[in-house]
């Protein structure tokens, strides 16, 4: 028992420290050169997969093996159906209320929309701040609010927003109220799955702590009482 806990704890150590499994989500991304860093994170659930088949097969035999084949096959498979489901969108940061902040402060200095994603683009990161252009680029030209904001690529909460902004248009509501409620619910939302994170880290953390001492506790407490029971049983 105790050699089965060594062999998945050593597999799950080597998983981490090659950047695989949940751990590699909570951390940022590495900056790496290509080329060199992105192999070992290719190669990282082999490896792990490799010394937990290894550890098995030598500790239990072929049944341990085919097992432990098992068991990383699961992981293995949710992370190949994770990439076929992943869409285009580009994923929400923290980043996302910030930008929606700077267009209802642009908005209520009394520029216009477009203007203000143009001039918000410029300050976005990555793929955002190309796409928030190309939708400004697309309002200077004529089209229509809702056509303009119709992008795959937008993250959700952006893309209600445009949704929004394109009936403000229609209806004359108030843009940089509207912006600033979206800002406030996006900011409580990250808020919200930050602690859910935190919280989840916390049961993941203490999980091994418990693998550590469960075969202590059964040698222990469990089998001295069982081997009692069975020899007042069989004495009687």
């Amino acid at each position: 028992m105790l050699l089965a806990v060594a062999a998945v704890l050593g597999a799950a150590s080597v998983w981490v420290l090659l950047g695989g499994g949940p751990a590699d989500r909570l951390k940022p991304p590495p900056r790496f050169r290509p080329g060199r860093g992105a192999p070992i994170r290719r190669l990282a659930p082999a490896v792990a997969g490799a010394f937990s088949l290894v550890v098995a097969t030598a500790l239990f035999g072929v049944v341990g093996g085919v097992l432990a084949a098992g068991v990383c096959a699961v992981p293995w498979a949710r992370t190949r159906w994770r990439a076929r489901t992943r869409t285009s969108r580009i994923p929400v940061s923290t980043d996302l209320p910030v930008v929606i902040g700077l267009l209802a402060s642009g908005v209520r200095s009394g520029a216009t929309v477009p203007a203000c994603l143009t001039a918000v683009s410029r300050a976005a990161r990555g793929r955002l701040g190309g796409e928030l252009a190309a939708v400004g680029e697309q309002l200077r030209l004529g089209a229509t609010p809702a056509e303009a904001w119709r992008r795959s690529a937008l993250p959700e909460p952006l893309a209600a927003v445009g949704r929004d902004l394109a009936r403000a248009a229609d209806t004359g509501a108030p843009v940089a109220d509207l912006l600033d409620r979206h800002a406030a619910d996006l900011r409580r939302v990250l808020r919200v799955r930050a602690v859910a994170r935190v919280e989840r880290l916390g049961v993941l953390v203490v999980a091994p702590l418990g693998l550590c001492f469960l075969p202590a506790f059964v040698l222990i407490g469990i089998v001295p009482m069982a081997a009692e029971l069975l020899s007042r049983a069989l004495g009687g």
